[in-house]
């Protein structure tokens, strides 16, 4: 008789399955977390909410830029290639231009 072995049709699963749910799904030294939101805030932004979207927002602008550019890629690739804190060169270069920003306001 034949042998049937399954697997599941998803490797990972990230976010929220619909809006109105309230489990969040993350993906941790690859294991499948699930966390429950028990009480959500429903309210506006803050401005400090807002100050550090618009942070974000621009550092991630600046990364796009200078990943776009040619010199700028080799320059950030020899600094990632002689450290070994980050997975990939793209967070290596927002958490460093984001920890300049964050410098440059103080």
């Amino acid at each position: 008789m034949g042998k049937i072995i399954t697997m599941t049709p998803v490797r990972s699963i990230r976010g929220k399955i619909s809006k109105s749910d309230d489990l969040f799904f993350s993906e941790r030294y690859g294991q499948t977390v699930i966390t429950r939101v028990v009480n959500p805030y429903h309210g506006p932004s803050t401005a400090k909410q807002r100050d550090v979207r618009d942070k974000f927002r621009r550092v991630s602008q600046e990364v796009q830029t200078e990943l776009a550019d040619e010199n700028g890629v080799a320059k950030w690739k020899a600094l990632f290639k002689r450290q070994k804190k980050y997975r990939t060169l793209r967070g290596m270069v927002f958490a460093m231009l984001y920890e300049q920003a964050q410098s440059a306001v103080e």
